[in-house]
């Protein structure tokens, strides 16, 4: 087999909607010894709590990884999921002014020489082929419109 080669860059925009054109983005790429952990988020909340939500939940998930031994790369994703949910909850206690914080995710882990993916909300992760020159999407929203759509 083949090794698997990674490249990434990352690109971030606001979109056509937000009137205030702030970007609650957050990102992280890590390269360990054993793994490469790639994690986006797009908060949601309100500038002040998205922004937050999807910097707690980029960090979460990385530090849940990063410091944890695993045999199962899906069920360490799941487990960094939902890691990173109870982290947000809690800065959103601590933090009144933070109440309905909330962020999507896409995590990609590269281990072994495999690629493991999870994903929450809207945001969607893809693969570009640059053989072929194509780009697949790989997941499907987790959204009122995408069950509307499916249905």
């Amino acid at each position: 087999m083949k090794d698997m080669k990674t490249e990434y860059s990352v690109n971030s925009n606001v979109g056509k909607v937000r009137a205030d054109k702030v970007n609650e983005d957050s990102y992280k790429h890590v390269r360990t010894d054993w793994e490469e952990i790639f994690v986006v988020c797009d908060g949601m909340g309100g500038h002040a709590g998205g922004a937050m939500a999807s910097k707690v939940a980029v960090d979460s998930v990385v530090d849940y990884i990063s410091k944890k031994k695993y045999s199962d790369a899906r069920q360490v994703l799941s487990d960094a999921l939902s890691f990173a949910n109870i982290q947000i909850l809690g800065t959103a206690k601590e933090n009144p002014e933070l109440k309905g914080m909330g962020t999507t995710a896409c995590v990609l882990l590269v281990k072994d020489n495999k690629a493991y993916i999870a994903h929450c909300g809207d945001s969607r992760i893809y693969l570009y082929v640059a053989k072929k020159k194509r780009l697949y999407r790989l997941t499907k929203d987790h959204s009122l419109v995408q069950s509307m759509v499916d249905s």
